[in-house]
């Protein structure tokens, strides 16, 4: 498969699936979107709908994926691929993929196995489902395809209990290498030594081998319930894989030679002496397998007698599962930078609107607490009523013209009312910023760098002590974390790389690796720049910029690649007539870039091309000096020209030209000391008494939580549908709160 193949494709020219098929329920849910159970209304058959927004940076993987179903799931053994359609949504916000496959309703092998007694499958049950693994594989291998996620959630059963393969999120991309694919395929459980070499050592191969080491791996789970080194975090199996022997069955007398033998043949470290899939196929715990007709009876039997499947594997059948675990950033370990902004970005929304199923919010499985301070003590904030001048958060805000949106709204049902949650670490010193790195929480504060270990119990490690953060941006796919810190205010670069085994190290969960022995120094300083203010980096096409706000000047850096794999100095603005706050760069009809920021003046852009200087706004009921701007929103759908400007207890509508879009200002209820603009189309300011949710395109407002006591909030990060704030406590320390939210609510 090469990457000509998705060329063909173009996604804008799918049909509509309007009238075509109905959505019955949600199966799976996704960092990508959500699993719908379906049906055809023209034959009434049952489909599986995998939905999905189509943003810009996930286009090429979902059209290899499309590519890779429509040419080779003929067969038994891959999950038949119906169609592709695109439902159209309104300027400003991602269409949304309609991916429509056939539908699995025995769930996945994971599934069965979780159903099985003890956990564990009979040995025969193991060798049918391998042998028709292994089929699978070989129609995949034949055809220059490496699966690349094998394992029991992507192995999925029919009612009468035929195997089915799925998630082709990146098998196909083959024509790249693994140092220029940059993806980390799904938890590293059943990850391939070689696999896992090639994320450190871009020079290392692997071949179509590294498939039977995820199934020698999925057979062991298919025995004993669970993969090996489930039981340590995900950066720790990552790093013991490769350097470990191969793993074992345990309790060996309970299974039989040939099943013993068939693990250990998978599992042969050097992947270069482990044989290929048709080898495989004749080996005598396949080829002498009992007869296929009755194992097939006592797996159906088993199906019809065991409690339906709540939910299947979202991972079955969406690409969460390589995006919701940790990503440790091995040699650029990422393909999602959601700490990134793009100008060009649509909304991220949550896939459908058409069904009542869609949850209001994600489980977590971290230790946390109820935010009891900020709401009721079930950890839910309860609706506040048209009485107190607010709207109950998922209600609609009161169309009544007045942009403030102070209207009353409908009360939200308590399933729809997002969660705030706190984690129960208390830090001593205060949170400044923070950012994702996966799933996990790097936490920036006034003495270091911690990681908030999401996946695991909770726990916080530092990372980088004695030493200030101000503001953090992770850029997984080059392999860094951008910081602003120190006493003198610098930008400096970290390797995650290097913090990962920082972490590692911190918490004693194995040696450091040669190569980060013989690593001196984890981090490199941005040029000489001293008293940075505020920096942000924003993506247009494949060039990550980086524009850094100073006391009296505006630099500009642009990421250069190999060999060079740092940020470069692109252009340098001085002499400017007010002194920088923040800072932001966008890109009109994707041909003029211009400079954004804000000052305690007003708002002000600088073009690129010209060096012109111009005043986009100065609010005139502020004396020079009073304002204080908090965030420019360059809204979606705009070509980057509307901007979305918010100061003070205020916010207004002008484009990059300084000309006023909208006979509309925004009022907050009080100044708030934190604002952001997040993926769901909303904005949102923290103040002492309240957390007000509001609408980008009107400022109309969403939902509102008031505060039990007033205090100081502080927003961190976003990524995907959680949002991440702190709280700042004379004397008490800081603490990190999150919410959920779940955009087809409101």
């Amino acid at each position: 498969m090469t990457g000509q193949a998705s060329d063909e494709l173009d996604l804008a020219n799918l049909r509509e699936p309007h009238g075509l098929f109905d959505l019955i329920e949600v199966v799976g849910h996704g960092t990508y979107g959500q699993v719908y159970k379906g049906r055809n209304r023209q034959n009434g058959k049952l489909v599986a709908i995998k939905v999905m927004a189509v943003s810009q940076d996930d286009e090429e993987e979902i059209k290899l994926e499309i590519n890779v179903l429509k040419k080779f799931s003929n067969h038994r053994n891959i999950a038949t691929y119906y169609g592709a359609f695109v439902r159209k949504m309104p300027a400003g916000k991602d269409d949304h993929l309609w991916l429509v496959m056939e539908f699995c309703g025995a769930g996945s092998i994971t599934d069965l196995v979780k159903s099985a007694k003890g956990q564990s499958l009979k040995e025969e049950w193991i060798a049918y489902l391998c042998r028709e693994i292994l089929r699978g594989l070989k129609h995949l291998h034949d055809n220059k395809v490496i699966h690349r996620d094998i394992k029991g959630q992507n192995v999925l059963l029919t009612d009468d209990a035929e195997v089915k393969l799925v998630d082709f999120g990146v098998s196909a991309q083959l024509d790249k290498t693994v140092g220029r694919r940059n993806t980390f395929i799904g938890t590293p459980y059943w990850m391939s030594p070689e696999v896992i070499v090639c994320e450190e050592n871009a020079d290392a191969t692997y071949d179509n081998r590294s498939d039977l080491w995820s199934l020698g791996i999925t057979a062991m789970e298919m025995a004993e319930g669970r993969p090996p080194l489930c039981e340590l975090h995900p950066m720790r199996a990552l790093f013991l894989i490769p350097r470990n022997p191969p793993p074992k069955l345990h309790a060996s007398r309970k299974w039989s030679s040939r099943f013993q033998s068939f693990v250990e043949q998978c599992l042969i470290k050097n992947y270069r002496q482990r044989p290929f899939t048709d080898k495989l196929l004749t080996h005598s715990f396949i080829k002498d397998m009992p007869s296929e007709r009755n194992i097939k009876n006592q797996i159906k039997e088993h199906i019809d007698r065991r409690p339906a499947v709540p939910v299947p594997s979202a991972a079955a059948a969406t690409r969460s599962a390589r995006h919701e675990n940790f990503n440790p950033a091995i040699a650029q370990a990422s393909d999602t930078e959601d700490n990134v902004s793009s100008p060009s970005d649509g909304d991220e929304d949550d896939p459908s609107q058409q069904s009542a199923a869609a949850t209001a919010a994600e489980p977590d499985d971290e230790p946390e607490e109820p935010a009891d301070e900020l709401g009721q003590r079930d950890g839910t904030l309860p609706p506040i009523t048209p009485n107190s001048s607010a709207a109950s958060f998922g209600g609609l805000a009161n169309s009544s013209g007045q942009s403030g949106g102070n209207g009353a709204a409908a009360p939200a049902a308590p399933d729809e009312v997002p969660q705030i949650r706190k984690y129960r670490k208390r830090f001593s010193s205060e949170i400044h910023c923070a950012a994702m790195w996966g799933v996990n929480l790097l936490i920036g504060t006034e003495t270091g760098l911690n990681l908030l270990d999401r996946h695991g119990q909770g726990k916080v490690y530092q990372l980088v002590s004695r030493r200030r953060f101000l503001q953090l941006t992770v850029l997984e796919r080059q392999n860094i974390v951008v910081t602003l810190s120190g006493g003198k205010n610098r930008l400096r670069v970290y390797y995650l790389s290097w913090l990962m085994n920082k972490f590692l190290k911190s918490s004693d969960q194995g040696a450091l690796s040669p190569e980060t022995k013989a690593m001196k120094q984890g981090w490199v300083n941005v040029g000489e720049l001293r008293g940075v203010v505020n920096f942000k980096v924003v993506r247009y096409e494949r060039i990550k910029f980086l524009v850094i706000a100073l006391r009296d000047t505006i630099e500009l850096y642009a990421w250069a690649p190999k060999p060079n794999n740092r940020f470069m100095a692109f252009k340098t603005f001085t002499d400017l007539p007010y002194t920088p706050v923040n800072v932001d760069l966008t890109f009109e009809n994707d041909t003029k870039m211009k400079v954004l920021y804000g000052s305690n003046c007003g708002f002000h852009a600088i073009d690129l091309d010209s060096n012109a200087y111009l005043d986009v706004y100065l609010p005139g009921s502020l004396e020079p000096g009073e304002v204080k701007p908090h965030a420019i929103v360059i809204l979606p759908g705009t070509q980057g020209r509307h901007l979305l400007l918010l100061y003070n207890n205020e916010g207004v509508y002008y484009d990059s030209n300084g000309k006023r879009l909208k006979d509309v200002v925004v009022h907050w209820a009080e100044p708030p000391s934190s604002v952001a603009y997040i993926s769901t189309g909303q904005f949102m300011g923290w103040g002492n008494k309240a957390i007000e949710i509001r609408s980008v395109d009107t400022g109309q407002l969403d939902g509102v939580f008031m505060h039990r006591r007033e205090q100081r909030l502080k927003f961190l990060c976003e990524k995907s549908d959680k949002v991440f704030f702190t709280s700042a406590k004379s004397g008490t320390g800081s603490q990190v709160y999150f919410m959920t939210l779940t955009k087809c609510n409101w």
